[in-house]
């Protein structure tokens, strides 16, 4: 089988677009598919960055097999990636993906390109996952493990995955008040996270995280789908950059990449590693700080956007104490 196409996803930062192009280039004589957002209305230095980016994009692939996606105004996070990766799902049947600040260690790609032919035809595999967030703790004396959470920093799926997304989340009404979230979350508050960013991304509202992986998690979840996650991490991310066109539930400490050996060595089954998923839970997607994973264990009955308004002013408040605090 060839080698996967890649897809790139800029914005408006020209020097994480060089270095991710840097670290891409020992596989660029593959088929990449570029996509950029363009400026958003309200930050008129957005018009220079995302030219900056334009210009790069158009210097690096200049004669190569690139297809090309500028957006003339700015579709927003939600919009522009899974707009982006249905545009070239119309000419390929799997894809690499990696965003501007997901930069992949030599191995990423590789690994990516053999377990994309190793499992296109399972039906219970739906990506590849590049990210690893268990702090250099060792699950699987394999390569890989099997996590129901597919995380998006660096990552690979197939078309017959993607046809999969649906960002408005059918079903997750009837489902919302049944046993089915602690069914996959043994502990209650992996289960109300989940449900109330499910809630947000169902029924948006002003302030709402703006987000097309809520729906890409809870589509592979009514589907039964996993994803394949290296024992290691392979992506470097420096999402907390002031450009980004995103906003998180929280602050997250990336595990240090460290990279993959190979020959790969195969899992004998595939089935969910329920101890790595709550671990990424605690030290991940609830956040780094101990504040933030204490209002999560409340299980307060909030919305997403006051709940997070009230997570900014916790860490403001004990990054920077008023004087005589």
């Amino acid at each position: 089988m060839p080698p996967a196409p890649l897809l790139l996803l800029v914005f408006n930062r020209p020097s994480l677009t060089d270095r991710l192009f840097e670290a891409i280039q020992e596989h660029t004589e593959r088929p990449i598919y570029i996509a950029a957002d363009g400026p958003r209305a309200d930050r008129p230095a957005d018009i220079e960055a995302c030219q900056g980016v334009r210009d790069l994009v158009l210097n690096r692939v200049a004669g190569r097999d690139v297809r090309l996606r500028f957006q003339p105004s700015n579709m927003g996070l939600a919009n522009h990636i899974p707009s982006a990766i249905s545009w070239a799902m119309e000419h390929e049947d799997r894809l690499i993906i990696l965003e501007d600040d997901c930069v992949p260690l030599p191995g990423f790609i590789p690994f990516a390109d053999e377990l994309l032919e190793r499992y296109q035809g399972h039906p219970s595999v739906a990506q590849i996952s590049g990210s690893n967030y268990q702090n250099g703790i060792s699950r699987t004396p394999c390569s890989y493990y099997f996590s129901g959470i597919p995380a998006i920093w660096g990552w690979a799926t197939w078309k017959r995955a993607w046809k999969l997304y649906d960002r408005t989340m059918p079903g997750w009404d009837a489902l919302r008040n049944t046993p089915w979230l602690s069914s996959l979350f043994h502990d209650p508050t992996h289960a109300h996270y989940w449900r109330t960013l499910f809630d947000d991304a169902a029924h948006p509202a002003k302030g709402s995280l703006e987000s097309w992986a809520i729906p890409w998690t809870f589509n592979l979840w009514t589907h039964h789908q996993l994803a394949v996650t290296p024992d290691s991490n392979l992506i470097t991310n420096t999402a907390q950059s002031a450009g980004t066109n995103s906003s998180g539930t929280s602050h997250r400490n990336m595990s240090p990449a460290t990279g993959i050996e190979f020959p790969l060595r195969h899992p004998e089954t595939v089935s969910r590693n329920e101890e790595a998923d709550a671990y990424a839970m605690e030290s991940f997607y609830l956040g780094s700080h101990p504040v933030e994973r204490f209002f999560w264990r409340l299980r307060l009955p909030l919305r997403l956007a006051p709940l997070r308004r009230i997570l900014r002013l916790a860490r403001r408040h004990l990054t920077h104490p008023q004087p005589g605090a």
